[in-house]
Parts: structure tokens; C-alpha cells; sequence
């Protein structure tokens, strides 16, 4: 994901401006859309704060569709705002500049010839190729994808033939190809068929990446080893797409329309091998607000370092949500999607290792994103009770290049049996495996008046078990153990402890830093003190050494449920202060 030398240069994808034809006026019924011409200039001037080599706008840089009286106008103020910008800029026709896909059901006329020489006379060519830096680069006009008009097959042979010459490739369109799986039903927000199975065949394996707008919200996928983003908007959020979340739309927010945690852009860092896509929140800040502060809001960190620990995804991290049919761009079908904001917080926060059950890796929609989020540095430690039936472990290996260890838990009785099977197995060749022990209440000593069902697993450092599990590790050849930091002992100094005992004994340490408490009834919800959690554990994981793996023990709130308790990211994955607190880490160690 992240490369710690210096790009050989940076760019800008924006997309989804929608300015309008005058700074107090919108022709949209959203009193948030009256924002958008402010809201871009404050991103042009964050933009030229970053100073990237060039920028692609990824479309509808205006609202206005195209034979609408303000269009010229909108266009006009347009070209105004991004005249600002200290650097190039490569515009992608939107469907608001130039009209819908060809599809009898979408709400504004579809692209015709007339309205292709509109966007021309206003914006220029609406497909065109250009070099930088031993790269080139793509701008693909996929609304004309599917009309049958001259301009489409033109622009076919000239794709075929700009991919032909080879080299690293960038590609930007304004319509994603497909948003959760290439085979997805079509809607308002992907290409139809046939125009979409051809993009994907022409740019599969041949460009390096792919770059979307018209969404509204991030999203990433791959085609092969392609990659594909869609980026946010600057302007307003697609709220249609609030039905990925698990909690309603913040207050204020006209519905989601106004969620501003969601508004920004995308920094691309391009390297000698491989680039880097850094997900810049704007917040919906205009150029009004930031004027009225004195200051801009603080923009994310390029060359952003790994971060030092991992986290456990309890979340359904691939999860396939159904967006409802609502009458304004899709009536008469469901949308099936991904919420991609969990990616974009994890790289926000450079979170690479990632905790999930052994079942995960059985689900083909889990087990296909695991090698997508793989192919972009992620590693996956995966955890089961007792040994993987033979399905998983057919599964641990299909995925195994992004498998960093397995986590084999069992009472303590039972471990010798499953630390022999482990290392006799085939299976598990390629694979680390530690050992971890399970931890019941039905175990526990109570006194008869309180009781409450818990079910937890790990060693601790100090339990008389360890050096009998520290031989079953020498004896079978195992990667090491799995260690658990309850919620009431200090991460820190507990971590320098594992770190010195993975050390002496020459093993793995998986360590689990919960960050809940004791009672599954009472839930942990002082930000401050777990912020302060996140960053000693941080801290003492940074200095632990490459044979110790800390988790904490979630990523998002477990807000509902037993053991409640806050992660660093709330239900719509943005940052709580836990999650500030390891950002802020991260990039003090980038920056040292």
C-alpha cells in the first residue's frame, strides 16, 4: 500500500463538483447543492496546497445539463474556479456535461450528437491522451459507451490502440465499469453491457489503474490486476447510498446529502513501481468558512507509514449492501454494493494487518475481496476453534499469499493434539500457525451471585500454562502463541513484556489489546481513555520488533451486542479520537 521512498510525482483526481451557474443559486432541489461552487474553490486552493504535478477532474464539473439555459453559464464559472489551480488540468466528460448512458429509464436525456458538440464548445475533447513522467495517461469518454454514434467506435479503435503501446497506464472515465462484482445487475451508477464487458477486457492487466467519478462515494475494486477507484465528490454526497450504514443519517445532514466526512478527493502518489491512493477529506469546507477561520482545515498526510498494529474487522467487512430502489435515479431495481468507507478509514489510518475468522476465507465474496485488499498490502491473520475442516483449509490456501498466520485456539488439554496435527498438515505448510487457549466462563471462579456468559482466548504473559505451550511451539515447529492484554491492564507495558518473552524464545507473538472491559453488560465509552489505550499500544507495537503482531480488538464501535464498546472508527467509519489518536501516531513516525 505504502512506499516510504519519494514518488517520482503526484496527482489529483476530483470529481463531482456540479457547480452551478451562479454562487447563491442552484437548480437542484437540495439546499447543499447551493454550496458546491464554494465547496470547490475551497478544494482548488486545498489542491494547490498539495501541489501535484497535474489534475484529472473525473466529471460533471458543472450541474446543469447540457441544452439547459444555465449551462454555459455554470461552464463559464467552472472554467473561473479551476483557473485558480497552479497546475494542468485534464477534465473527463460527466453525465451532467454531456447527458445519461444510453439507458431508457435514466432521469435526463441520454448523449447525442448535439450534446457532444456542446461539451466540446465548452470543455474541448472529450477524450484525449497525454504523458508525464514515462507514464501515460487516459481520459475515456464511457457515457457515448452503448449509443451506436460515430463517436463511439472512433473512440474504441483509439483506446485499443493508446493500450497497444504498452507501458504504464492510468485510465479515467467518469461511469464506474461496476461498483461490487463485474457481473453486477445494471443501474444508475455502472456501464450496461455490452460497453462494459468490452472497457473491462480492453483495460484489464494492460492499465495500471482506473479512475471513476459519478458515485459520490469511494469504492475500490480490481479487474485482474488492475485497480479501479471511484472517488468521493466535493460537492454533495450520492444519499442514496446512506443504506450501506448501519446507523441512520446524521442530524443537519439533509438525509446524508450533507454528511461531510464523506466529501473529498482523492492524492495519487505515482512510484517507480506501483502508486499509492490517499482518500483527502475536504468536509464539505467552503471557501467562506475556511476565509472566516483563518485557516484551512489540515489535509491528510501523504506518504502515510504502515501503521504499527492491526485490528480485529468484527464488522461484515465484505458484506453486500442492497441500496432501495427510490424514484429519483433507480426506480425499478435494487443496488447491490460494498461499503468501501471501511477501506478508505483503514488507509487513512495505513491499517495493513487485518484479524478475521477462518469462515471469512470460505465466503467467495470474502475470500475474492481478501485478494483485492491483498494485491494492496493487506494481510490477513485468520482464527478458528480447533483445526479447519478441509473446506478451509482448500480456502486458506486459494488465498494464502495474503494469509500473515493462522491462529489455532483449544482448551489447554486438547493443544497438544492440534499443535501435532497442525504441523503434520500439509496444509498448513505455507501458513504461520500459533496456538491460543481458550478461556470460558463456565471455567471461571464466581461466587454464585453474579454471573455473566464470556468467552475469551490467548495467553497471558504471567499464567503458569505458558511454558507448557512454550514447548508445544519448540516441539511442532510452530510459528508461536497468541497472547490477550485484558481491557483493565496497561497495553503498554504489557506489550514490552511479550515483545521480551517472543524474543527469548525465538517465536511469533500475536497479542490482542482489548479495548472493552470486563462486564459484557457495561460498555466502554470514555474516548479520552482509550485514545490513550491506542496510542501507548501503538507506541510500544512500534518498538516491539517484527516478531510481535498487536490487534486491537476491534476497528469499528461494537455498539449493539454483548461487550459494547467504541473502535476507532463509528458505524459510519469515520475517525473517533482512538482512531485520531493512531492517526496522529502514524503520521509522526512518517514524518520522523
Amino acid at each position: 500500500m505504502t512506499d516510504t521512498r519519494a514518488p517520482l510525482f503526484t496527482f489529483v483526481a476530483v470529481g463531482d463538483t456540479h457547480v452551478n451557474p451562479r454562487d447563491d443559486f442552484s437548480p437542484s432541489p437540495w439546499r447543499t447543492n447551493v454550496l458546491a461552487n464554494d465547496r470547490a474553490a475551497a478544494v482548488v486552493a486545498q489542491i494547490n496546497a498539495l501541489a501535484p504535478d497535474f489534475v484529472v477532474h473525473l466529471g460533471d464539473m458543472i450541474h446543469p445539463l447540457p441544452g439547459s439555459a444555465d449551462y454555459e453559464a455554470a461552464a463559464a464559472r467552472f472554467h473561473a474556479l479551476f483557473g485558480a489551480l497552479r497546475m494542468p488540468v485534464h477534465l473527463v466528460p460527466g453525465n451532467h456535461d454531456l447527458g445519461d448512458k444510453p439507458t431508457g429509464w435514466t432521469p435526463a436525456a441520454p448523449v447525442d450528437d448535439a450534446a457532444l458538440a456542446a461539451y466540446r464548445g465548452q470543455f474541448g475533447a472529450d477524450h484525449h491522451a497525454f504523458e508525464h513522467a514515462g507514464c501515460r495517461f487516459l481520459i475515456v469518454n464511457d457515457e457515448i459507451f452503448n449509443t451506436g454514434l460515430e463517436a463511439e467506435e472512433r473512440q474504441w479503435r483509439w483506446l485499443e490502440e493508446e493500450l497497444s503501446r504498452g507501458g504504464r497506464t492510468f485510465v479515467f472515465t467518469h461511469y464506474p465499469p461496476f461498483l461490487q462484482a463485474a457481473d453486477e445487475v445494471e443501474h444508475y451508477d455502472n456501464l450496461a453491457e455490452p460497453g462494459r464487458g468490452r472497457f473491462l477486457a480492453m483495460i484489464r492487466d494492460r492499465a495500471e489503474a482506473v479512475f471513476c467519478g459519478h458515485v459520490h462515494n469511494f469504492f475500490y475494486n480490481r479487474a485482474g490486476t488492475t485497480d479501479l477507484y471511484v472517488a468521493p465528490a466535493t460537492s454533495a454526497i450520492r444519499h442514496d447510498y446512506a443504506d450501506m450504514f448501519a446507523v441512520a443519517p446524521g442530524p443537519g445532514t439533509e438525509h446524508g446529502r450533507d454528511q461531510r466526512s464523506k466529501l473529498g478527493f482523492l492524492l495519487v502518489e505515482v512510484y517507480p513501481e506501483g502508486h499509492v491512493v490517499h482518500v483527502v477529506r475536504s468536509f464539505g469546507e467552503t471557501d467562506a468558512e475556511a476565509a472566516a477561520r483563518g485557516t484551512r482545515r489540515p489535509l491528510a498526510s501523504p506518504m502515510i507509514r504502515p501503521a504499527p498494529l492491526g485490528v480485529d474487522l468484527r464488522v461484515g467487512w465484505a458484506d453486500v449492501h442492497s441500496v432501495a430502489f427510490a424514484g429519483a435515479v433507480d426506480e425499478f431495481n435494487r443496488k447491490p454494493v460494498r461499503n468501501d468507507c471501511l477501506v478508505q478509514a483503514l488507509w487513512e489510518l495505513g491499517v495493513r494487518e487485518l484479524r478475521v475468522p477462518v469462515r471469512d476465507l470460505v465466503d467467495p465474496l470474502y475470500a475474492r475481496r481478501m485478494r483485492d485488499l491483498g494485491a494492496r498490502g493487506h494481510r490477513f491473520t485468520a482464527f478458528c476453534y480447533g483445526l479447519p475442516d478441509a473446506t478451509a483449509q482448500a480456502a486458506i490456501a486459494e488465498v494464502s499469499a495474503a494469509i500473515a498466520a493462522l491462529e489455532i485456539t483449544g482448551r489447554m488439554a486438547d493443544l497438544p493434539d492440534l499443535a501435532q496435527e497442525a504441523a503434520a498438515s500439509e496444509a498448513f505448510r505455507q501458513v504461520p500457525v500459533t496456538l491460543s487457549k481458550l478461556r470460558l466462563s463456565a471455567d471461571a471462579e464466581h461466587d454464585g451471585n453474579r454471573f455473566a456468559h464470556f468467552i475469551r482466548h490467548g495467553f497471558r504473559a504471567d499464567e503458569p500454562d505458558l511454558t507448557a505451550a512454550l514447548e508445544l511451539v519448540r516441539a511442532n515447529g510452530l510459528a508461536g502463541l497468541v497472547l490477550s492484554v485484558p481491557g483493565v491492564e496497561p497495553a503498554g507495558s504489557a506489550i514490552a513484556a511479550i515483545a521480551q518473552l517472543a524474543a527469548d524464545n525465538a517465536m511469533r507473538a500475536q497479542v490482542h489489546v482489548q479495548l472493552a472491559g470486563e462486564d459484557p453488560a457495561v460498555e466502554m465509552a470514555d474516548e479520552a481513555a482509550l485514545a490513550e489505550r491506542v496510542r501507548k499500544a501503538g507506541e510500544a507495537a512500534r518498538r516491539a520488533g517484527d516478531r510481535v503482531r498487536v490487534f486491537l480488538d476491534t476497528f469499528c464501535d461494537h455498539d449493539r451486542g454483548y461487550f459494547p464498546r467504541l473502535g476507532l472508527v463509528d458505524r459510519r467509519y469515520d475517525l473517533r479520537a482512538p482512531g485520531e489518536a493512531l492517526k496522529r501516531l502514524v503520521e509522526t513516525q512518517a514524518a520522523g
